[in-house]
């Protein structure tokens, strides 16, 4: 597919130091645009088991709209998502040890002619852009905590709370989700990251910024991001997938 833009693209995983499994999993699909970071989460072997089906079943939709013409990206990515979650609630039923597995999902999508990416997430795994000397995140988490925070409504003692990871939603985990998406046009020079939050969890946002901003290729990149989320303690599964802008075309 030519999306309007040359770009470089990598993408890495590691199980962390705590965990034995890795219960992300990534997906590039530079022929379709599409490029996508998932978390499961859920009993032995569960997560990963979730979030295999949900990154799969994503990205095989999308790769089959990719050849269309004249579709709304947002309401494919939208269809897109509620086959996965279908999916995964599915498999879930036929398996007590699967019960209420689910997976974050964060998705990137080029479409052509030009340069533009539309984004879609579930859960808190997020999407980064690294423009120039400025760097945003282009989603917000679906967490019992931010919908706190957004509300106005966390107390002064932080002991009260609610954990930070507990998510407010996920692919197959809750009955009813409610997939956001945004619309970005890339310029030459930009640094999309996609990743899991073993990465955010373990690492700043200003370090994680730092560390796109270096004048390196998307692969040594990715590493130098694993490997800060290991020595901040790596306490999670860790994913990191770049997208880099190198010219449009």
């Amino acid at each position: 597919m030519s999306s309007g833009c040359t770009i470089r693209i990598a993408g890495l995983s590691h199980p962390g130091l705590v965990r034995e499994q890795n219960e992300d999993r990534f997906i590039i699909d530079q022929s379709a645009g599409c490029f996508l970071v998932a978390d499961g989460m859920g009993g032995h072997q569960a997560g990963e088991v979730a979030s295999c089906i949900a990154a799969e079943i994503i990205a095989r939709k999308i790769a089959h709209l990719s050849s269309k013409q004249r579709l709304d990206p947002a309401k494919s990515l939208l269809e897109a998502i509620s086959l996965a979650h279908q999916a995964v609630r599915k498999q879930a039923g036929k398996n007590l040890s699967q019960r209420g597995m689910g997976s974050t999902v964060v998705i990137a999508w080029l479409q052509p002619p030009s340069c533009q990416l539309w984004l879609a997430h579930v859960g808190d795994s997020r999407a980064y852009l690294l423009r120039g000397g400025d760097f945003f995140r282009l989603t917000e988490d679906h967490t019992i905590y931010n919908q706190a925070l957004r509300a106005g409504l966390l107390g002064p003692d932080p002991e009260t709370h609610p954990p930070r990871s507990l998510l407010s939603q996920a692919v197959g985990a809750s009955e009813l989700i409610a997939p956001e998406t945004a619309r970005i046009e890339l310029l030459p020079g930009d640094r999309l990251l996609l990743c899991s939050d073993g990465l955010t969890d373990m690492v700043s946002e200003e370090q994680i910024a730092a560390l796109m901003g270096a004048a390196e290729a998307p692969e040594d990149i990715c590493q130098h991001l694993i490997a800060a989320a290991l020595d901040g303690g790596g306490k999670d599964n860790v994913t990191a997938v770049i997208l880099q802008v190198v010219d449009k075309t």
